[in-house]
């Protein structure tokens, strides 16, 4: 400990403050008898983690997805003394939620969740951090799990016994440099494979897994076969002190490489106040210097997500259009309320994981363009959660009349069809006699009515009949004459009548479904290729900008802060050598001086 802090006054007598900020915490952590591990389940997407956890807690509500949902990070605290969940939000607010509200969909908003349990399973130094799957299609997964990673003290590699451990995870183990830290692995799903097996696949990953694994232990969540993985928390939280030395012996050595290579560049440059100044001077050619990688990653990473505008306005436009014209064939409900909600959530979704894929991509290219490579923090753990609400303006075109004009004309219709076979079977009963329909014409009058009747019944047979759409339409068309007669009999109609209405019924459904569907279709299209697309490009373009903007100005502030530092102790060390120097020039000013006068006196 003493060592550690003769390094903290070295870094602060150099001016260099952030490393002494960072070697400070790793000392108060040291010693911190109650600290705790931080100990992740990483694997791929199914592997099997969240049942792990939830055989281990009291609570059991982590959701177990079926697909990749949500970038949540699941942070677990064993041995508490209520069961509850704190949520942190973006702004740093902290939230307490339902157990029961633990639902991936609805917690897209908090990138963490804490999980306080009861459960005394596992020691209570030890947080399970349930990460998302590193299969996960959406970028936002690997940001997050990447994010995490700097603040672990082991990992927990967890495998599915019937896939194995796949080589895209051994690969991100050794690009993560996790393998610097203690590694543990979890083969899980056992209950699939009988004793033989399981000892085959044991030896071949002790064969084949090229990775420095402290212990393998098996576990099955199905059948709560979870003793092997509690004997090795156990056995971890006994060794506590000695793996907390060695991941902090890690960080210190990388800070400790930081301060020695500062210091190597000043001695390089003290050997004379010419090559301080030179020095002072290169500080700020180095400034520039990561000023220009800045702009050239953010370029490169402006140009590799062009393409990617296109595709979020493509998705966009697939997920919008079902979805309009499922709306529009609803009735009796608000259409513009109903899609500009529709269209404010898909937008508002597309827009949150593109400027996600900003983040991932600054750090994909960083790592690999060397000519251009930022070695700054922030170039690694981005956050772009400073970026203003997104956008919910959009101009609506009136919906609740599209596609909707046809609904009464041919309801109307569908009152003086139904009359009609009312007629109809009136007519065919004898029943036109007994209104005694006709009045003061008599029989001539009662016979033009049974003419018109008879005309009736053989329309409303056909309308019943044809299952074709337009010759339904034509019946329609010749039936309107008959409305006003309909409505006089409507009361005596039998039961006869009433099945052949609903069957007219059901096919002017069809009718007005036929003549609204191709409206509907033509105004959302319209709305969406003229309004919705055009103005959501826009605001693709200018979140891309506005996050670029962003992610430029946290990296050279942070740049000018460490070159600021650095300059700013060599030039203490440049005035410090000037004014000795100015003293030395000074006393031998004045022995020459004295010379002078002594070469001068006289007795």
């Amino acid at each position: 400990m003493e060592s550690l802090n003769r390094v903290i006054e070295i870094a602060e007598s150099l001016e260099q403050k952030s490393i002494a900020e960072r070697l400070r915490a790793i000392e108060e952590r040291a010693q911190n008898p109650s600290a705790q591990l931080i100990l992740p389940l990483i694997g791929e997407f199914s592997a099997g983690k969240t049942s792990l956890i939830n055989a281990l807690t009291d609570s059991k509500v982590l959701e177990i997805a079926s697909l990749p949902t949500t970038a949540t990070l699941y942070q677990i605290i064993f041995g508490a003394p209520e069961n509850k969940a704190i949520a942190l939000s973006a702004e740093g607010e902290e939230v307490e939620l339902q157990l029961d509200a633990l639902k991936n969909d609805e917690l897209k908003k908090y990138p963490t969740v804490t999980l306080f349990d009861t459960s005394t399973k596992v020691p209570k130094d030890i947080i399970f951090v349930d990460t998302p799957g590193l299969s996960s299609p959406d970028p936002k997964h690997r940001e997050v799990l990447t994010s995490i990673l700097p603040r672990v003290d082991a990992i927990l590699l967890t495998v599915d016994a019937n896939q194995a451990v796949t080589r895209s995870l051994i690969d991100f183990v050794k690009s993560m440099r996790l393998a610097e830290k203690p590694i543990y692995l979890i083969l899980n799903k056992i209950d699939t494979k009988s004793p033989s097996e399981l000892q085959d696949l044991k030896r071949g990953i002790a064969r084949d897994v090229d990775l420095p694994i402290d212990s393998l232990v098996c576990a099955s969540a199905y059948t709560n076969n979870i003793s092997e993985l509690q004997q090795l928390l156990t056995k971890i939280q006994a060794e506590k002190t000695q793996i907390i030395a060695k991941v902090d012996a890690l960080r210190t050595k990388e800070l400790v490489g930081e301060l020695r290579s500062f210091i190597a560049e000043v001695l390089r440059s003290s050997s004379s106040p010419q090559e301080l100044k030179e020095a002072v001077r290169a500080q700020e050619r180095e400034l520039e210097r990561l000023q220009s990688n800045i702009r050239q990653l953010l370029e490169r990473v402006e140009e590799k997500l062009s393409d990617k505008v296109d595709e979020t306005q493509s998705s966009l436009r697939t997920q919008l259009w079902s979805s309009l014209n499922g709306i529009l064939s609803k009735k009796g409900i608000s259409y513009n309320e109903e899609i500009k909600a529709k269209v404010i959530n898909v937008k508002t979704i597309l827009l949150q994981n593109f400027t996600r894929q900003v983040a991932t991509t600054i750090r994909e290219v960083n790592a690999s363009n060397r000519d251009i490579r930022v070695q700054l923090p922030s170039a690694e753990t981005i956050d772009l959660s400073q970026l203003g609400e997104l956008a919910n303006t959009i101009q609506m075109e009136d919906f609740d009349s599209v596609g909707h004009g046809w609904d009464k004309a041919i309801g109307w219709a569908t009152v003086g069809l139904a009359s009609v076979a009312g007629v109809a079977t009136l007519a065919a009963t004898g029943g036109l006699a007994a209104l005694g329909i006709g009045g003061a014409t008599g029989a001539a009058g009662a016979a033009g009515v049974a003419v018109e009747a008879g005309q009736a019944a053989v329309m409303a047979s056909t309308a019943v009949k044809t299952t074709k759409m337009m010759r339904m339409i034509n019946v329609m068309s010749k039936a309107g004459s008959f409305v006003q007669k309909g409505h006089q009999i409507a009361s005596v109609v039998s039961s006869a009548a009433e099945k052949e209405r609903n069957f007219i019924e059901g096919l002017v459904g069809k009718a007005t479904e036929f003549f609204s569907k191709p409206r509907r279709e033509a105004a959302v299209e319209n709305f969406l290729d003229a309004q919705i697309l055009p103005n959501f490009e826009a605001d693709l373009r200018n979140y891309l900008s506005e996050s670029l903007r962003l992610i430029g100005e946290r990296m050279n502030a942070e740049a000018a802060t460490l070159v600021g530092e650095k300059r700013e102790a060599l030039s203490q060390l440049q005035a410090q050598q000037e004014q000795a120097q100015a003293k030395y020039e000074a006393e031998i000013k004045a022995i020459k001086e004295k010379d002078q006068y002594l070469a001068t006196f006289s007795c």
